[in-house]
């Protein structure tokens, strides 16, 4: 039998040496494992995970432990065949087991189930028991599942358990549900209908709360439990306190005075009732700040400044639904009502396992409130917002209004107020959250379950509308008045018990009577009892500044005036704890907390904590980076506002809820200003690969920075450099982020003064007009996320009749515009009238066009609509669309048939997506890929789309050539380039055609560079008929001519070899490989005659080895004009780190460097250049190279020296220029004295002398000057050579044709 985490080889051995085994495999590999098995020696705890790869025996050497990034704890067991089994010694069960679960996987190539049957004791009757068998599905090796079962039988106290697999299984880690109290107590408790003989009372249409006390009233009906009968005429009515108010007998209640008095309901035994009921009625201060109108809240409240500068909180979803630990938080309504997590329950628990079953369950025995408070507080968290109560109706407190509470069942103790205490010890604010809104259509009503039993109606709500009716837009589900008065009564009594700093509501929490009463009576409370201030939140029922709004798992896409939050978790499936689930990266959440704080906003996180109340490890390891970050960046977070932009960069946000999960780029900015509004934040929301960054909102023309005295980086003590120009404010960077690598970055910028505001430069009419980029907009429309053909990815949705929004300073110039289009997809015509100043004549606006959008059909399909403008508009207006219906808006664009926009420059690369104009189907589009220059491209470019390209200027220098990138997955694309006009008959032409074949997808593009057909001069609009493809970006290169470098002045001739030595007295030459698999027509450098050959390479072996001594050498004659120092480059391969020694005129000059790498002798593009500088005589002079003593040198191929000094022109025959278009060597250029034909010859090298690219041109030149292509792409070269031959490979006037074609180093 197999230990765990031992070598194969290792049997049986005993427990205390497989602790040693883990240990040093700890250290070694590095594997995480839980601090619990430090103590497993003595016993393991069941209810806590036992992971996979922490078996103390297995039955076979073949049980192994895998590493894997996706196990719990970096590891997992593999089971490989059925019987195998893997077992843990003395788990102790003293708190019982309700269930088991296994979280692995199946490891079959059948895709079939396995399964992992758990065993106590032993793997047979009678000494073993089978308590347990819990299929696992294939998982592809890769990941895990989560499964469960009720345990068969009572298993308690210390047992060895089994796992024990029916074929190869991947084992990540077994938890066990602890069972809980369900003794006699429990019993009792489940069987209690006491609850029963009480009587309801609620406030009809309203809660038990009067604003005004000098006559205002409130209307008290009862109901009888457990069905809710109305019974208000079978009741006398009575108040504790006359002074105060007084009831009628009919159950009305008039004010008399400020205060609270008790009403109470008595059954008439006439009427066959014996039940009573209380319930407090609340009535404010005449003075009250707060009256229970929502205009008076919206008139009256401020958020606090506490909430303000915090900035960030926590959220706690903790609750009896971690019980079952799978799914979700919403398990408990799920389970009746989901067909696939009920078929999942029903086979972990059983049909008539109820949720109420899972409480006693809910254990909370390791919860400990302090260790919270301080995981939170060093998390740089500064308000915490626990859930008291959920959906579930589940109070997490010593609750008085229900009987279904932590103190009564479960834990029995109250979890909130400990909470609380040590919160406020540690200097935090404190919240709680209520969900039970929610809860009277939470629970799904299905037939034969314990929700139909009266004997829970307290819990399941069940009398009450909701019946499995759709969540949303059905009017049943709303609560009826003793529904909502539960509410208001369990709202009251929070706010009594804990005195809270913010409370949190869900999205159905709406204006209502009793929730504005609510707000009202808080709002007012506070005032006394929280003087800095208290906060509600909500979603988006209500209206601005009376509470703060909530967008769950979203963001908002700009600035808003109210402060507001955003809520998410930290985990990615659940608000609360599942089994199993995955967390989200540091650097993601923190871009999140950066982008929201940019926009007035506050980031609340959740985490949910399991059933026992522990915070799991992944989560608690997040929140720490938090922290740490917080640490050093904190001043740019905390008591910070808005500036006056938000940000800056290509990723757009989203806006509402569910749209989270944003992954921002190192062009993502955002800014805030601290308080007094002297220091401007700006962060990075990634760190750059390069040195430098440019914050385009910064330039000098929206900008002015005249103030500015410093730029600092936090967590940095290096200085900071930056200038200021058109394009932005440049700012160079330290080498390294003072944070983790990939984390955002604060730059401080501190001004003596205040900050200066930004000025938005004009919007241009006559270019799109993306409809997301509105600067205000009607409350309900969102940004939202499409890819389906709208322009970069984002249209605004939610739209509906009367929906508008506004597009500020668009100037139109002097060039009135005649039509405007406007693009959307909606599923009927639409009409989109467009407005400027205002969108009624009232308010000053003036209608200018209604465009028609036609029915696309579908929301994901725009088209276009085009109307004419019917009134003169000329300079700077704001515009408003107003929207006649449903519409996803896509873009606008006005046109005028007298707008020229202003030239750009025709040789400045031009980006794909910055069109002036395109055909319907062209847009801009976002691209992830870094292939894309500037990240975008203009997409969905196919056959017969178009892009026009405005008033691009050639001056007086036509563009010789011409290049497109783009992508495509077709072969032979034809891309035409035309200028003025896509119609010959009205003045356009077309000057060239370009080809393209297929790049291996459209996320690939690839630069293609052909010659143009005609002149271009002057100003032009420039064309590109598409066909296909996805354009990157097309770029002009003018006709330039430059001069060669010419300073390599010898390469050798036929006859440079003057002596040699070598294998049997002679230089051999070897066949190097045919060279046309390289390259068409490619050679080598320069050469010696006897080792070139049309197409082909020779060696020349002549320093080998002689009688076990390496004494070859070659002597080469070398004349030189003048004497000088020269530098010798020495063409070879060989053996790594060989060296050549080398002599001048019989005087040392030292031993080169060695080869770089070990060649292959067919490997003709690695090349290696050894170098020696080498005091030449003018003259002839003799060059040894040869093997230094005992040791074997390269294979020598060629020989040149250069004068790095040497400037002067040659003359003859002679190559006299080049013509480069970017980094593309296109044309050289030679001239002779008389006709003759030769060979012209280009190299490329890297910097190590390795040959990148080599090519042999046949020239034929009649004394004039001739141009000969070359067209290669010296990106990435170090330098490029170029020489004539002529036709016997002898080089033309070598002094004079051998030059460095392009000085690159």
């Amino acid at each position: 039998m197999k230990k765990g985490r031992e070598t194969p080889t290792l049997l049986q051995i005993n427990f205390s040496k497989i602790m040693i085994l883990i240990l040093v495999e700890i250290i070694f590999l590095g594997i995480s494992i839980p601090t619990e098995y430090a103590h497993a020696v003595e016993s393991m705890d069941p209810y806590s995970r036992l992971e996979g790869e922490i078996f103390n025996e297995a039955n076979s050497n073949k049980v192994i432990v895998e590493k894997s990034s996706r196990a719990s704890a970096g590891a997992w067991s593999y089971l490989p065949s059925a019987g195998d089994w893997i077992k843990y010694s003395n788990v102790d069960f003293k708190g019982g087991a309700l269930a088991a679960a296994v979280i692995g996987g199946a490891v079959s190539s059948d895709g079939a189930l396995r399964n992992a049957e758990i065993w106590i004791d032993g793997l047979a009757s009678p000494t073993g028991t089978c308590i347990a068998t819990i299929p696992l599905p294939k998982t592809s090796g890769t990941n895990t599942s989560t499964d469960t079962r009720i345990i068969s039988g009572t298993v308690t106290g210390i047992h060895d358990v089994y796992v024990k697999a029916s074929g190869p299984i991947h084992i990540d880690y077994i938890i066990f549900t602890q069972l809980g109290d369900r003794g006699p107590e429990w019993e009792a408790f489940l069987s209690d209908i006491s609850w029963q003989n009480t009587l309801d009372i609620n406030g009809v249409d309203s809660a038990t709360y009067i604003s005004n006390p000098n006559g205002g009233t409130v209307q008290l009906a009862v109901t009888e439990r457990p069905l809710g009968t109305d019974v208000t005429d079978k009741v006398t009515w009575s108040v504790d306190d006359e002074s105060i108010a007084t009831i009628s007998d009919t159950g009305l209640v008039t004010a008399k005075k400020a205060g609270t008095v008790t009403v109470t309901a008595t059954g008439k035994s006439e009427e066959g009732l014996s039940k009573t009921g209380t319930q407090t009625v609340y009535i404010a201060e005449a003075d009250a700040k707060f009256k229970d109108n929502i205009n008076n809240l919206v008139q009256n409240y401020e958020t606090p400044e506490w909430f303000r500068d915090a900035k960030f909180g926590v959220f706690i979803h903790w609750g009896a639904y971690s019980v079952p630990a799978s799914n979700t938080e919403w398990y408990p309504r799920e389970m009746y009502t989901d067909n696939n997590v009920r078929s999942w329950h029903t086979a972990a628990f059983g049909s008539s396992f109820g949720y109420k079953d899972f409480l006693p369950s809910f254990t909370a025995d390791k919860y400990n409130p302090a260790d919270w408070a301080d995981l939170f507080k060093r998390s740089g968290v500064k308000y915490i917002v626990p859930v008291a109560e959920h959906h579930d109706g589940f109070a997490m407190y010593d609750s008085q209004e229900t009987r279904w509470n932590a103190t009564n069942i479960g834990p029995k103790k109250d979890l909130i107020t400990p909470l609380a205490e040590e919160i406020k010890k540690a200097g935090l604010k404190f919240g709680v959250s209520n969900h039970f809104w929610e809860n009277n259509w939470f629970y799904g009503k299905r037939e034969g379950s314990d929700v139909l039993n009266t004997i829970y109606y307290d819990l399941y709500n069940t009398p009450y509308p909701g019946e499995d009716k759709p969540l949303y837009g059905n009017t049943e589900n709303k609560p009826n008045n003793i529904h909502k008065q539960n509410w208001f009564d369990r709202s009251m009594e929070l706010v009594e018990k804990f005195d809270p700093d913010l409370i949190y509501y869900d999205w159905q929490f709406a204006p209502n009577s009793n929730a504005v009463q609510f707000l009202s009576y808080y709002y007012n409370r506070a005032l006394e009892s929280k003087p800095d201030g208290v906060v509600v939140n909500s979603k988006f029922n209500f209206p601005d500044n009376s509470v703060v709004l909530d967008v769950e798992r979203g963001q908002l896409s700009g600035i808003r005036e109210y402060p507001w939050q955003t809520d998410t978790s930290i985990s990615d499936a659940s608000w609360g704890y599942i089994e199993n689930d995955t967390y989200k990266e540091t650097v993601d959440l923190l871009g999140a907390l950066v982008d929201i704080v940019s926009k007035n906003g506050n980031f609340l996180l959740n985490v949910g904590p399991d059933r026992r109340g522990e915070i799991p490890e992944s989560a608690r390891k997040v929140f720490l980076e938090i922290g740490k970050w917080l640490d050093t960046n904190g001043e740019g977070i905390y008591s910070t506002r808005p500036w006056t932009e938000f940000g800056e960069g290509p990723t757009t946000v989203s806006e509402g809820n569910f749209s989270d999960n944003i992954k921002f780029n190192e062009k993502d900015f955002r800014y805030v200003i601290d308080k007094e509004g002297k220091v401007l934040y700006a962060t990075g929301l990634k760190w750059p690969k390069g040195s430098s960054i440019t914050l385009s909102k910064l330039c000098s023309a929206s900008v002015n920075l005249d103030t500015l005295t410093e730029i600092s980086l936090l967590g940095s003590n290096e200085a900071i450099s930056y200038t200021q120009d058109k394009d932005g404010l440049k700012i160079s960077l330290p080498s390294q982020n003072p944070n983790n690598s990939e984390y955002p970055y604060v730059l401080k910028m501190t001004f003596d003064g205040k900050v200066p505001e930004y000025t938005a430069p004009p919007k241009n009419p006559y270019k799109r007009i993306e409809a997301q980029e509105f600067d205000e907009k009607s409350s309900e429309i969102r940004i939202q996320d499409n890819n389906k053909g709208f322009s970069k990815a984002k249209n605004i949705g939610y739209i509906k009749n009367g929906s508008w929004s506004k597009y500020s300073k668009v100037d139109f110039g002097d060039s009135a515009p005649e039509t405007v289009t406007f693009r959307g997809a909606t599923q009927s015509e639409v009409t989109c009238d467009i407005w400027i100043d205002g969108t009624t004549a009232e308010n000053g606006g003036t209608k200018i066009a209604s465009v028609k959008v036609p029915n696309s059909g579908s929301w994901d399909k725009p088209v276009c609509g085009t109307a004419n403008v019917t009134e003169s508009v000329t300079g700077t207006h704001d515009v408003y669309i107003v929207y006649g219906g449903g519409i996803s808006a896509d873009y606008f664009i006005f046109g005028s048939s007298l707008y020229k926009a202003p030239p750009r420059d025709g040789f400045s690369r031009i980006e794909g997506e910055e069109f002036d104009n395109a055909s319907d189907k062209v847009i801009y589009q976002i691209k992830d890929s870094s292939s894309y220059s500037n990240g975008a491209c203009a997409d969905w470019c196919t056959s017969g789309e178009w892009a026009q390209y405005s008033s691009i200027d050639f001056g007086q220098n036509s563009p010789e050539s011409f290049t497109v990138c783009a992508s495509t997955n077709s072969n032979d694309v034809n891309i035409e380039l035309w200028i003025d006009s896509m119609d010959s008959d009205k003045g356009g032409r077309k000057i060239s055609t370009v080809n393209l074949s297929n790049t291996g997808g459209f996320e690939n593009p690839q630069p293609v560079t052909v010659s143009l057909e005609e002149e271009i001069t002057g100003v032009h609009d420039v064309y590109i008929k598409l066909n296909d493809i996805t354009l990157d970006y097309i770029e002009f290169y003018p006709y330039t001519e430059y001069e060669f470098n010419r300073n390599i002045i010898w390469a050798g001739d036929d006859k440079a070899i003057e002596n040699h030595q070598g294998s049997n007295g002679k230089i051999e030459l070897a066949d190097f490989g045919d060279l046309q698999n390289y390259n068409d027509d490619t050679i080598g450098w320069f050469f010696p005659k006897d080792t070139i050959s049309i197409g082909k390479l020779n060696r020349i072996n002549a320093l080998d080895n002689q009688g076990g001594g390496w004494a070859g050498y070659i002597n080469v004659k070398v004349n030189v004009d003048k004497t000088d120092d020269y530098t010798l480059n020495i063409l070879c391969f060989g053996g790594n780190g060989r060296k050549y020694e080398v002599t001048a005129n019989d005087v040392s000059c030292g031993i080169t460097d060695g080869v770089s790498s070990s060649l292959s002798y067919s490997t003709v593009n690695a090349l290696n250049v050894l170098q020696k500088q080498v005091s030449l005589r003018a003259g002839e002079n003799i060059i040894k190279i040869q093997a230094p003593s005992g040791q074997p040198a390269p294979n020598f191929v060629a020989l040149a020296v250069v004068d790095d000094q040497l400037t002067s022109k040659p003359t003859g025959y002679e190559i006299v220029s080049y013509c480069k278009t970017g980094t593309v060597l296109n044309k050289v250029a030679v001239k002779a004295k008389e006709a003759d034909t030769a060979v012209l010859y280009i190299a490329a090298y890297d910097d190590k002398g390795v040959l990148l690219f080599a090519k042999m041109i046949d020239a034929k030149y009649e004394g004039e000057k001739t141009y000969y292509d070359v067209n290669y792409d010296y990106a990435g070269a170090h330098k490029v050579n170029a020489m004539l031959w002529n036709k016997e490979m002898n080089p033309l006037d070598i002094n004079k044709s051998v030059y460095t074609a392009l000085d690159l180093q």
